[in-house]
């Protein structure tokens, strides 16, 4: 069988552009309130969770928009937003990139209690506006 050889000075060429976040899925997700409900967008508007850590300088300004991680990750089926963490984004990028363990054993948070008492608070806060 003959192949087609490649050109080494070449660039390949590529149709269309890869899209980072399927934008209709995320809305799917955002209206059954799986990952993005309420209680990710109030958690994601709260200060970092290492916020003043003396080993992280946090990444918190107007410019940049809050995050919250979950805990499982949601590729890692993560998708209660009862499992989310405030972070800036480059805490949150540290947290994807070291893996939970190695963040949790060198910044020395328990990111499933960290979870639990924000989620805590979300329920206080909901329940008191009700």
């Amino acid at each position: 069988m003959k192949r087609t050889p490649l050109h080494r000075h070449t660039e390949l060429q590529r149709r269309s552009f890869l899209r980072a976040v399927n934008p209709e899925r995320k809305a799917k997700r955002r209206e059954a309130g799986e990952v993005y409900g309420p209680g990710y967008v109030w958690i994601a508007q709260q200060p970092c969770i290492l916020r003043g850590h003396p080993l992280h300088r946090c990444a918190w300004s107007k410019d940049r928009r809050p995050e919250a991680h979950h805990h499982p990750t949601v590729g890692a089926g993560g998708k209660d937003a009862n499992g989310c963490t405030p972070m800036c984004h480059a805490a949150h990028d540290m947290a994807h990139s070291m893996g939970p363990e190695t963040f949790q054993r060198r910044y020395g948070v328990d990111l499933d209690q960290l979870a639990r008492t924000w989620w805590a608070r979300y329920e206080a806060v909901r329940d008191e506006a009700a």
